[in-house]
């Protein structure tokens, strides 16, 4: 299925809201929700029916606490600053600091969207849940339905060419699992529009082009720069 990708909400800054490159899982996630929406949509309002769902999907919430999501942001900003210093960066991200970036993040609290991240070795599960209500011409058609995703992916990235990409491993939008045999190609179909995203971010721009690994490893959202 080609992904058609609809107009995302407008958002503030560089399209990263507050999260910035060091929520890349999430952006990833996010991008491929948008996509497979997008998607279904093309097919046509009916089949948008058949790949939602009557109530949001049950997403574990975040219980952190506050000092959780306070450090993580500093991480966030002295990895930033770190780079636009020029000098050799890493930031390391733990699923419940990115779930906490997530759940102060305003953008998704305005657009109803829940998303829960979790990292286990090399592999990330997201699971989120997209409102069509949240989707002005979509909710207007189909209102009171819901977009659950349920994915896991392996990131890559490539230290020549600058290139994020992922390899899913699962991918379910509502009761309808994407195929195996599909997974590699929807892979790939995302990785120009998902590169073009980051690149629009000033902070992912210099991140990326200062990277030598972007990773999760033993749990952990990792980037190193040079």
């Amino acid at each position: 299925m080609a992904i058609q990708r609809p107009a995302p909400p407008a958002r503030k800054k560089s399209g990263m809201g507050c999260l910035g490159c060091g929520c890349l899982i999430v952006i990833l996630i996010i991008l491929l929700l948008v996509g497979l929406v997008g998607g279904a949509i093309y097919l046509g309002f009916k089949q948008v029916v058949t790949v939602t769902s009557s109530a949001p999907a049950a997403i574990p919430a975040y219980n952190g606490t506050d000092d959780i999501y306070t450090g993580a942001q500093k991480k966030l900003a002295d990895f930033n600053q770190a780079v636009g210093a020029g000098t050799p960066a890493s930031l390391t991200l733990s699923a419940d600091e990115i779930n906490a970036l997530l759940a102060h993040d305003p953008d998704l609290a305005k657009f109803q969207v829940r998303i829960a991240v979790s990292l286990d070795g090399d592999e990330a599960r997201v699971q989120g849940s997209l409102p069509t209500d949240a989707i002005p011409y979509l909710g207007k058609e189909v209102p009171g339905r819901f977009f659950n995703l349920d994915t896991t992916f392996v990131i890559h990235f490539n230290d020549d060419t600058k290139i994020v990409s992922l390899d899913l491993h699962k991918a379910q939008l509502g009761d309808t699992t994407a195929p195996e045999s599909s997974l590699a190609g929807l892979s790939t179909q995302l990785v120009p529009s998902l590169n073009s995203l980051l690149q629009k971010s000033p902070d992912c721009h210099n991140a990326l082009a200062a990277a030598k690994t972007v990773e999760i490893k033993d749990g952990q959202f990792v980037i190193e720069t040079k």
